[in-house]
C-alpha cells in the first residue's frame, strides 16, 4: 500500500512542477522572435517558424533539424557557413539564461562521407574557434 500511495503523491508533485501553459501572447512573442532570427540570417528559405509555446522554435527544412532558442536575442542565431550547396552546413545558437550555458547545433551534409575521425577533427577546430581558451575533459 506504501508503493501506490508514493506513486500517486509523486504524480502530484510532478504536476506541481510543470510550468504553466505559454498564453497566447506568450507564443506570438516567441514566434515573432523566430521570424527575427530567420530574417536575420537570411534563412527563410532554410528554416520554417514552428514556434508553439514560450521558446522561439525553426527547423532546417533540409534535415529535420530542430533549434529551441531561449529569448536571448543577442545570442540566439541561425548560422550558414559557407561552402558547398547552400544549407548543407548550418548551425543555431543560443545560452540558458539560468546558468550562461550555451549550445550550439549543427547539421552539415557531407559529400562525399569523409570518416568518423575527419568529422570529429571537424568538430574540435569548430569548438577552438568558438572558444579558443577550450579544453579537452578528461573523465574519470
Amino acid at each position: 500500500m506504501t508503493f501506490i500511495a508514493a506513486l500517486a503523491f509523486a504524480s502530484v508533485a510532478v504536476a506541481q512542477d510543470a510550468p504553466a501553459p505559454a498564453t497566447p501572447e506568450q507564443v506570438a512573442a516567441a514566434r515573432t522572435e523566430a521570424d527575427r532570427i530567420i530574417a536575420a540570417a537570411g534563412a527563410a528559405d532554410l528554416f520554417t517558424n514552428i514556434t508553439g509555446n514560450a521558446n522561439p522554435m525553426v527547423r532546417h527544412r533540409g534535415s529535420g533539424l530542430i533549434c529551441i532558442f531561449r529569448n536571448v536575442p543577442e545570442i540566439d542565431r541561425i548560422t550558414i557557413y559557407p561552402g558547398g550547396q547552400r544549407g548543407d552546413d548550418v548551425g543555431c545558437n543560443t545560452v540558458d539564461p539560468a546558468n550562461g550555458a550555451e549550445t550550439t547545433v549543427y547539421a552539415t551534409r557531407y559529400v562525399p562521407l569523409p570518416s568518423e575521425e575527419a568529422v570529429l577533427a571537424d568538430a574540435v577546430r569548430a569548438i577552438k574557434q568558438r572558444f579558443p581558451s577550450a579544453r579537452a575533459y578528461e573523465g574519470d
